[in-house]
């Protein structure tokens, strides 16, 4: 029974191991390369409807990963590694790492475990929450209870990002949900969402703030996600 055991958490042990070497000793390298003016490294003009998050991007491996946060974040000094790693989803082969302090927010990505680890999915706790008419996002006067379709929209004259589809994160309704599917050149659809504050009792959010930006691997899509990282 030992050997059982030993056999099952062997490959998860692997798995931190490696993840942990990464994060410990790959920004090491690709730290001499970035300049040492911080303003050469900021990258070009960048939009929060991109299909990427400090430049991490779903199907991303852990070390590319790792780099494009130490070279898109604003933070000085950037960081070498993230603040923290722990396992979760099913038997636990899931790896979330963060970062907890950059200039932009809190920053987690989730690699989905396998034979190494790929971005499924990454998520920006804004520092500075940037409003719904920041982002030209869709407002809504009403959201119909039914499959949380918009029901209808404040017509204010102004232009709007109509790409975008609104419901809500879970059943309770208490954070508004927008998303958008984009597909991505490796075959699968990419999840662009953005969440809003907390709703009052009348559905009224504090200022229509964005609270969090989201990107993963559209539901459904993936066994075209596996496909597309782990090529047989």
């Amino acid at each position: 029974m030992a050997r059982a055991l030993a056999r099952k958490v062997a490959p998860r042990a692997r798995f931190i191991a490696a993840l942990f070497a990464v994060a410990l000793c790959a920004p090491t390298a690709f730290a001499q390369a970035k300049p040492q003016d911080e303003a050469q490294a900021k990258p070009g003009a960048q939009s929060e409807h991109d299909t990427h998050i400090l430049g991490v991007r779903p199907g991303m491996s852990v070390p590319d990963a790792l780099k494009a946060v130490f070279e898109h974040t604003a933070t000085a000094p950037a960081p070498q590694r993230p603040d923290g790693l722990k396992e979760e989803g099913k038997e636990k082969k899931d790896i979330r790492v963060v970062y907890k302090n950059l200039k932009e927010g809190e920053l987690q990505i989730v690699f989905a475990g396998g034979k190494s680890g790929f971005v499924r999915e990454v998520t920006l706790t804004y520092a500075k929450q940037p409003t719904v008419s920041d982002l030209r996002l869709p407002q809504t006067g009403s959201i119909a209870s039914s499959g949380n379709v918009l029901d209808s929209a404040l017509n204010s004259g102004e232009r709007y990002d109509n790409r975008y589809t609104i419901g809500f994160t879970d059943n309770r309704k208490t954070e508004r949900f927008w998303w958008r599917d984009e597909q991505a050149k490796e075959g699968y659809s990419i999840r662009i969402g953005f969440v809003s504050g907390k709703l009052s009792s009348g559905g009224a959010m504090a200022d229509s703030v964005i609270v969090r930006k989201v990107l993963m691997v559209k539901p459904g899509e993936e066994a075209k996600f596996w496909k597309a990282v782990e090529p047989s």
